[in-house]
């Protein structure tokens, strides 16, 4: 009985949290279709600009208790929209199935969003290859840089020390 409960729990801890992995918190829309369509549109990693910028989750809760909090005689209109439909427990003001990450027409500019520069493996393949190029000669650099300093430490190094000798001389023997 027990094990059963705690499968059944598990369970549901399991579809959460792949709930969560492939499906936007908001909007409901699925992780895939959402990378597909952003990609079209040259932006890359879709979902997480939709979960960490367009569709922050934490920046809905804020607005909710900031609207719950607010003096209802200070609201804007949509504000005002919004409070009513919060008693009435109705999400229909929430981007449920749509973002304007995916529905905006192709070549738009969607505001607060970094769109690629157009191009395609080819073009990434050539930004590789400059990448490395500038990481070769950077190591190249700090190389020649790690060389003088060694050069420096060795040509200001004190020379070893010689044990003290007995050398004869005139006036006797001296160390």
């Amino acid at each position: 009985q027990r094990s059963t409960a705690f499968g059944e729990l598990r369970d549901k801890q399991a579809e959460r949290e792949e709930h969560l992995r492939t499906k936007a918190f908001v909007s409901c829309l699925d992780r895939q279709e959402v990378d597909r369509e952003a990609q079209l549109r040259g932006i890359r990693n879709g979902f997480d600009v939709l979960e960490e910028q367009r569709q922050n989750r934490w920046d809905y809760m804020y607005f909710i208790f900031y609207v719950k909090e607010k003096d209802a005689t200070e609201y804007s209109g949509p504000e005002t929209r919004i409070a009513e439909a919060l008693k009435k427990k109705d999400i229909s003001w929430l981007p449920i199935g749509r973002a304007l990450i995916m529905t905006s027409p192709l070549g738009e500019e969607i505001p607060d969003v970094e769109v690629e520069a157009a191009g395609g493996p080819e073009e990434e393949e050539d930004e590789n290859r400059k990448d490395i190029v500038a990481l070769k000669a950077k190591v190249n650099t700090i190389s020649q840089q790690l060389s003088m300093i060694q050069d420096l430490l060795t040509e200001h190094q004190e020379p070893p020390r010689q044990r003290p000798t007995l050398m004869p001389s005139s006036s006797g023997l001296h160390y």
